[in-house]
């Protein structure tokens, strides 16, 4: 039997929508707080890989203060809210770490993949956003930077770049790169 909690939410504090271990909707929502307490709940996040002309991509170096995974660089991702869905999270997410505005035309849905007890949906976009024009959040961001391939491939070596992100999407990267269109890879 799923325990169904009832924690107090204050109107600022995040809640999620908690999946079970399939990514299927339980239609329980709890705080951020709470997840924890919780260990066969999942929660669904959000990662946008963002691509230039020249093949690179935004990458952003995690704010030394956070929880998890301080310092590291990344891609812009985030925790899906309870009442919004994964595309809207992806471009809430560009806007509010680089403040970013995302053409909505250009970002696309690629994959859902499992991360621990997080499902991550995966979107890819372009932009030839110049790093000077980006608005970094401090409390989340540290730095951004445009990176090929081989330079976050060189990260992840250093245990510079979180790796669990990347393994999953590195093969889509480079087709995304290479000019092709990953979500027709997918068709059977």
């Amino acid at each position: 039997m799923a325990i169904r909690p009832t924690p107090i939410l204050s109107a600022t504090e995040e809640k999620w929508l908690i999946l079970d271990q399939h990514s299927n909707s339980t239609g329980i929502v709890v705080s951020k707080a709470n997840f924890k307490r919780h260990p066969e709940y999942y929660r669904l996040a959000a990662s946008i890989w963002i691509m230039n002309s020249r093949g690179e991509f935004l990458i952003q170096k995690r704010a030394s203060t956070l929880r998890c995974c301080p310092g590291l660089w990344s891609t812009t991702e985030g925790s899906v809210m309870y009442d919004e869905n994964s595309y809207d999270a992806a471009l809430r997410e560009a806007h509010e770490e680089l403040g970013l505005e995302l053409d909505a035309e250009q970002c696309f849905f690629v994959l859902r993949s499992p991360s621990g007890h997080v499902w991550m949906d995966t979107f890819f976009a372009r932009s030839e956003v110049e790093i000077s024009d980006l608005r970094l959040n401090p409390g989340e961001v540290d730095a951004a930077a445009w990176a090929t391939i081989s330079d976050i491939d060189d990260l992840v070596a250093k245990g510079e770049f979180i790796p669990a992100r990347w393994c999953f999407v590195r093969e889509m990267c480079k087709i995304f790169a290479s000019g092709h269109d990953p979500r027709y890879l997918w068709i059977v």
